[in-house]
């Protein structure tokens, strides 16, 4: 239960400032809701400003990056190199792989071989949507059958401080 004293006011600390000025503890909720808030802009406006300087940097260097991949005889990977221009700065860039398999194909695959050449090969992992297993049939045999491997772990709480209706 909440106590009163969790919204004792602050004496002069202010939120939307440096933490370096003030401590959180000294924050009333007022002002713990203002720099939840202020915190949320700033996240915002730093995924904006990464993706702005990600597109940049494609921009500039992707072609380029591209044909150094071909003449390392790579399609991707990590490469630095010298930037012409740059007074000695260096670029270092990292195309990843993405690679998706396909479930379909691989169960496919997998209804032909024996489970240890399955389980060798392919991660496999089998779980129950929560909605399905709550829609199950209490105390049917395979609500009884599947219940010994649901497990459930509380997670971590998270705060949001709402301002009055």
């Amino acid at each position: 239960m909440l106590k009163s004293s969790d919204a004792t006011p602050s004496s002069s600390a202010d939120a939307t400032s440096s933490p370096a000025n003030w401590s959180i503890s000294d924050l009333s909720v007022a002002e713990l809701m203002a720099h939840q808030a202020t915190l949320e802009s700033r996240k915002n406006a730093l995924k904006a400003d990464e993706a702005e300087l990600a597109a940049e940097m494609d921009r500039r260097f992707g072609e380029a990056v591209q044909a150094s991949l071909k003449t390392a005889g790579k399609t991707y990977g990590t490469l630095t190199e010298v930037i012409p221009g740059a007074d000695g700065l260096r670029l270092k860039h990292y195309t990843r792989l993405d690679v998706r398999w396909d479930s379909d194909k691989l169960m496919a695959w997998a209804s032909t071989q024996p489970w240890h050449i399955v389980s060798h090969y392919c991660d496999v992992t089998f779980k129950v949507k929560e909605a399905v297993f709550k829609a199950i049939e209490p105390g049917s045999d395979i609500q009884k059958a599947i219940a010994p491997a649901r497990t459930e772990k509380i997670g971590k709480t998270t705060y949001e401080i709402l301002p009055p209706k």
